[in-house]
């Protein structure tokens, strides 16, 4: 149902921002 959808959205929102996080995160430690 709907609440079931939201939860997987939300999991998958949480799931997409810690992979942009750990992207930046790499991206601030290379060596510029």
């Amino acid at each position: 149902g709907v609440e079931h959808d939201r939860d997987v959205n939300a999991a998958i929102t949480r799931q997409h921002k810690g992979i942009t996080d750990l992207n930046t995160m790499k991206l601030i430690a290379a060596p510029h």
